[in-house]
């Protein structure tokens, strides 16, 4: 569906979109690169450590969890 006109024919400027997806407002991937750029927002590569089952956002942490568990089994 085309984007309304006003009467005097010029186009209104498009809104990025926002959708819900369970409980978290996402965009729309072909509005993200626009966002970013309005905001100034850069994306990067982000690194994971993966302990088990988990995940984490820093090395510390994912240690600092096998040093528990590896105390817990020595005890």
């Amino acid at each position: 569906m085309p984007d309304p006109q006003p009467a005097g024919g010029s186009n209104l400027a498009r809104q990025p979109v926002l959708t819900m997806i369970g409980q978290k407002m996402t965009v729309v991937p072909a509005d993200e690169t626009e966002l970013m750029a309005r905001y100034g927002i850069v994306k990067v590569p982000a690194f994971r450590y993966h302990y088990r089952d988990w995940r984490y956002s820093t090395l510390n942490d994912a240690l600092a969890q096998a040093r528990r568990d590896e105390a817990a089994r020595s005890k």
